[in-house]
C-alpha cells in the first residue's frame, strides 16, 4: 500500500471509530506504516543535494516532525483505554488530521517535483500551524521526547554542512 493510501485507511478508521466512540487499536498498524515512510522522507531530505542546504533542513524538519506527531498519536492510541482516552483520542486525531494529511502530502510528493521558495514558504506555514494544532491536541513530543532519539552526531554533521552553505552564501555577499 503507498502513504497515500495509509492516510486515507488512517482517515477511515478515524471516522469509523468516532462513529463508534470506541477506539480500535488496530489503527497502531497504519500509523507504524506512516511513521516509516517519514524516516524514509527524513532520510531522502537528509541525502538530497539537487535543492539547496537550507530547504532540505526545512523538509527534513517537517518530515521528522510529522513522525513525532504520529508517534505520539501512535502512543495515546495504544494507551487510551489504560489512560481512559477512549474516545478523546479520536477527536483530538481528527481535529489535526487535515494540517497533518496535508502537510504529509506535500512533503512526500516534493520528492519528484521541483522545489520553488513558495513552496517552502507554504510548507513552513503549515509546519508552524501543525505544531500548534498538534500541542493544543496534546499530540506532540515534549522537548524531552523530542531530542531522546536525536542521532547527536549525524546531527552535528547536518548542522555542519547547513552552516558551511551559510558561510558559503554570505561569503559572496
Amino acid at each position: 500500500m503507498e502513504r497515500e493510501n495509509y492516510l486515507e485507511s488512517l482517515y477511515q478508521q478515524l471516522l469509523k471509530m468516532d462513529k463508534a466512540q470506541k477506539v480500535d487499536v488496530s489503527v497502531v498498524d497504519v500509523i507504524n506504516e506512516l511513521i516509516q515512510a517519514c524516516k524514509s522522507s527524513e532520510k531522502f531530505w537528509m541525502e538530497n543535494e539537487d535543492i539547496s542546504i537550507e530547504d532540505a533542513f526545512l523538509l527534513f524538519h517537517v518530515s521528522r516532525n510529522i513522525r513525532l506527531i504520529f508517534g505520539k498519536m501512535k502512543e495515546r492510541f495504544r494507551l487510551a483505554e489504560e489512560k481512559h482516552e477512549n474516545p478523546q483520542i479520536v477527536t483530538d486525531s481528527l481535529r489535526i488530521f487535515p494540517i497533518l494529511n496535508s502537510l504529509c502530502y506535500t512533503v512526500f510528493s516534493l520528492k519528484t517535483v521541483r522545489v520553488n521558495s513558495e513552496t517552502i514558504s507554504m510548507v513552513g506555514q503549515k509546519l508552524r500551524l501543525l505544531r500548534k494544532m498538534a500541542l493544543e491536541a496534546s499530540m506532540f513530543p515534549s522537548p524531552e521526547e523530542e531530542l531522546k532519539e536525536l542521532d547527536k552526531t549525524e546531527l552535528k554533521k547536518c548542522f555542519t554542512k547547513f552552516t558551511d552553505g551559510l558561510q558559503a552564501i554570505f561569503g559572496e555577499i
